[in-house]
């Protein structure tokens, strides 16, 4: 990774969650170009949260549009939170398993739950998948988008609630984590009482964190992953620490290369959020800033450019080519995909394998097309930027 400075925005970002969160003032933004702090807020996809401790710094001019977008999201989150329960509680009445993991679990620990936006809610179903996917069809709910071999995105006309069915927590095809799935075949559930009084069933405390970690891991080896799942992470383990055994966690993560891995998250959390939660003994941990720096540069997802989004063939290739004892072909993968990668663009693929060779055509085609704008991606940065998170996967034991 390229050695540089944090910029004032970033620091500044840092600062307001480690502050928000502790329940401590805000400090005063100084040196803050107020509309690149907010563009990286919401590539964070946490300005609620952070409008709502530093409106009183933001510039007159800014200030009409920013509390609009913040207050927008704040209405559209409440009110898709309350859906979702509803859909839980009906579920449950009709016997359907509907197991909600990260968004409405992770968001009750945050200092006010409706400031930690969830562009969806994802819900396991692990025992009878049709069974769950008609009862959202007799809610009213549709296929929106793409749909995948192990989760199907729903939304509804009558609500901002948008749901991501899941029949396995991880890509069933995907060979870079489908063995993750190996972990949560027979989840362990138990009842959760938030905040509000609603009660939920989801995986047990050390299995949520085990799926959490590994989760923003399968982003990691993509694209990239962002704060907000850093905050989820460490606020989850600081939260449920008494009922998490800690070394048959990482000895879990060991067993699939990513215990370093989530040893960085922790060492992000405590040294620049304020977020210490790992037991005392957990005292030798990387260094986090290259991590940290890749989460500020990637967005929530690593979808903060198109470069960035097209070098996860190259890293998701090294791992499974890791994983199997053979040599990455990174830069075959990137021109062409593996069908489970191009399943989410190419729905088509499911009913026949034969179209691949087709849809590869179409992609390179699209893509090459789109280099010629000059806000399209640049071939020789999306080589680039995949050479260095390689390294940064190197660098936190994810392949040698």
């Amino acid at each position: 990774m390229t050695e540089k400075k944090l910029t004032p925005e970033q620091r500044a970002l840092l600062s307001v969650i480690s502050s928000s969160i502790s329940g401590s003032p805000a400090p005063e933004l100084t040196d803050v170009d107020f509309s690149a702090f907010t563009r990286l807020c919401l590539e964070q996809k946490l300005f609620p949260f952070v409008f709502s401790a530093t409106h009183k710094s933001f510039p007159r001019e800014l200030f009409p549009e920013a509390k609009r977008r913040a207050t927008l999201q704040i209405m559209t989150q409440t009110r898709a939170t309350a859906d979702v329960l509803e859909v839980l509680s009906l579920a449950k009445e009709k016997g359907i398993s509907l197991i909600p993991v990260k968004g409405v679990l992770c968001r009750d620990l945050f200092p006010e739950e409706y400031l930690r936006p969830s562009g969806d809610e994802d819900l396991f179903a692990p025992e009878d998948f049709d069974a769950a996917e008609s009862f959202l069809f007799s809610q009213g709910f549709f296929v929106s988008g793409g749909q995948g071999t192990s989760v199907v995105t729903f939304a509804s006309g009558k609500t901002p609630l948008r749901i991501e069915l899941h029949k396995s927590l991880f890509p069933s095809d995907g060979s870079a984590t489908g063995e993750l799935n190996g972990f949560f075949a027979s989840p362990a559930t138990r009842e959760y009482i938030l905040r509000s009084g609603r009660a939920v069933t989801s995986l047990e405390p050390e299995a949520h964190l085990l799926y959490l970690i590994l989760h923003a891991y399968k982003h990691f080896i993509h694209s990239g992953f962002g704060l907000r799942q850093v905050c989820d992470i460490c606020l989850w383990a600081k939260a449920y620490a008494p009922r998490i055994d800690f070394s048959r966690l990482f000895s879990d993560l060991a067993s699939v290369n990513s215990d370093v891995f989530a040893l960085g998250v922790f060492a992000l959390g405590a040294q620049y959020l304020g977020l210490s939660a790992l037991p005392k003994e957990y005292d030798r941990l990387p260094d986090p800033l290259p991590m940290l720096r890749d989460i500020l540069d990637s967005g929530i997802y690593g979808s903060s450019t198109e470069d960035r989004l097209h070098t996860s063939n190259v890293t998701a290739s090294a791992v499974a080519a890791e994983k199997a004892g053979k040599k990455s072909s990174g830069m075959f993968r990137t021109l062409f995909p593996g069908k489970s990668v191009m399943l989410s663009r190419y729905p088509s693929l499911k009913k026949s394998g034969l179209l691949l060779p087709f849809c590869h055509v179409h992609r390179i085609a699209t893509y090459l097309f789109r280099s010629l704008s000059p806000k399209g991606p640049d071939p020789g940065r999306t080589v680039s930027l995949a050479g260095e998170r390689i390294e940064l996967l190197k660098l936190y034991g994810i392949i040698k």
